[in-house]
């Protein structure tokens, strides 16, 4: 890829992320749908009039956005460890199968849910032993 084509396609992601961010946060089964969430965002960022409802700006602000933004951060957070690790290994095709390291992180996992599942069985043996 060239730098040319590198400078072009920035512009294209942060856009694409935008889209996806404002429909994250209009698109569900309950309300507020897209319109009164974009009403609500604008007017938590302080740019738009007063909201119809307060219960969206409260749906908007406490509960969609912290997610999303989450989220974005999240994948950067991937990405950017995705990129470090090709760059430690000199190798643009290094990934978490190939090099072992899923492996690893599925043990970790199976071992701290069975962990959790037996430290469940000891807490609901205890209450049966209660009741």
């Amino acid at each position: 890829m060239s730098a040319r084509s590198g400078k072009r396609i920035v512009p294209v992601l942060l856009v694409a992320v935008l889209v996806a961010l404002l429909l994250h946060l209009g698109v569900s089964r309950e309300a507020p749908g897209l319109g009164a969430s974009l009403r609500s965002l604008l007017h938590i960022l302080g740019i738009g009039s007063a909201s119809a409802d307060p219960l969206h700006d409260f749906v908007v602000a406490q509960i969609r956005l912290p997610r999303a933004l989450l989220a974005c951060c999240a994948g950067a957070a991937l990405g950017l460890a995705g990129g470090v690790m090709q760059a430690a290994f000199r190798n643009p095709l290094a990934a978490p199968d190939i090099i072992g390291t899923a492996a690893g992180a599925a043990l970790g996992g199976s071992l701290r849910s069975e962990e959790h599942t037996s430290e469940l069985q000891s807490h609901s043996d205890l209450v049966c032993r209660l009741l």
